[in-house]
């Protein structure tokens, strides 16, 4: 049934439309999880986040607990000390019955803000997304997705100008075009 999917994707422009569909329903039923860490002066902190439904059973403050470690684990093995690498990691996450994929991302952003002078104007910035399991083939292209993000940070320009809404366009535009190029 998949494999027939993407054949209708790549056969008729209307199932581009039903890929948007899909992942827009996503992340309306809180399935598709964004978070958006930067790195502050007192380290990771989580700008905004939407979604992760795998994480509603346990009480609003534990869910954000375990969001922001998710971020931090992102940031500490992604930017490697003082490294600070791009790139992305995979990471299983099961809570309870519910098992999904995350894919953390991370880039540089300019920030007038950023008072660190290590950083030189700029800060570290960690994309989370989070699939349930049977939609995480949706992010195994991880070169094209890294690729994407590094152009998403460079056209947005200022951190000023990051938000849940553009990040969730960002996320909404990449999984589509992960969809039809399968």
């Amino acid at each position: 049934a998949v494999i027939l999917f993407f054949i209708a994707i790549l056969t008729d422009p209307r199932e581009t439309l039903a890929a948007s569909r899909l992942a827009k329903q996503l992340f309306m039923t809180k399935q598709l999880g964004i978070g958006v860490f930067i790195f502050e002066t007192t380290g990771p902190e989580l700008l905004f986040h939407s979604g992760f439904e795998l994480y509603e059973e346990i009480g609003k403050t534990e869910a954000l607990s375990r969001l922001t470690t998710l971020g931090i684990a992102s940031m500490v093995v992604l930017g490697r000390g003082d490294e600070y690498l791009q790139g992305s990691i995979i990471i299983p996450l099961k809570e309870n019955d519910k098992e999904y994929t995350a894919l953390a991302v991370a880039g540089w952003i300019d920030d007038e803000m950023q008072t660190d002078e290590r950083m030189n104007g700029k800060s570290y910035t960690v994309l989370l997304m989070a699939l349930p399991n049977n939609f995480a083939w949706l992010l195994h292209d991880r070169e094209f997705i890294e690729e994407e993000f590094e152009k998403f940070m460079s056209n947005i320009g200022t951190r000023k100008n990051l938000s849940s809404g553009v990040c969730f366009n960002f996320v909404e535009n990449i999984l589509v075009e992960l969809a039809v190029r399968l």
